[in-house]
């Protein structure tokens, strides 16, 4: 990458995996849902889920500092 390259990326859902529990079922089915609607675009950039502990192959799983904290 040089100095002035320009790296695009897109997210989907905003730490929705803090919420998912809460829906159960239903909360990992959205997920997925959306993660595999997002791909289905066929846009040529990369996808990211923030919070997203179970995010689905080829979307890129995210997350904090804070979590990684939290989790120790």
């Amino acid at each position: 990458m040089t100095p002035l390259s320009i790296f695009t990326i897109l997210q989907i859902e905003n730490e929705y995996g803090y919420y998912e529990n809460f829906y159960k079922e239903d909360g990992k089915k959205y997920a997925l849902w959306a993660a595999k609607m997002a791909v289905s675009q066929n846009i040529g950039v990369p996808w990211i889920m923030c919070q997203q502990w179970d995010a689905p192959d080829p979307v890129v799983r995210l997350y904090s500092l804070k979590d990684d904290i939290n989790s120790n």
